[in-house]
């Protein structure tokens, strides 16, 4: 699905939105994820991620590319997601 917006993007003369648009697929895709991995916070990533895209996407164009803003906002949540991933999965292999 990322590939082929980004190729519709592309075919419009938008490159500029390539990545919010990929990063919007990968936090609407961490919907799905939610269950199978029985992590609700994986909602709250994808809730994250999805409005950074839309943030991204929105902001005029200027001397920083938007690709940027979807780099330095969503690299906190992806570190926070991870880091409270990990926490949980030492916590259930300690009580094993």
């Amino acid at each position: 699905m990322a590939g082929f917006l980004a190729f519709l993007a592309h075919r419009a003369r938008r490159s500029d939105l390539i990545a919010p648009l990929v990063l919007g697929v990968v936090g609407v895709h961490f919907i799905a994820l939610a269950p199978v991995f029985d992590q609700p916070v994986l909602y709250l990533a994808a809730a994250l991620l999805t409005a950074i895209a839309v943030v991204a996407a929105s902001v005029p164009r200027g001397p920083v590319a938007r690709s940027f803003w979807c780099g330095v906002l969503s690299a906190p949540v992806f570190l926070g997601i991870g880091l409270w991933s990990t926490v949980s999965a030492s916590n259930a292999l300690t009580g094993l």
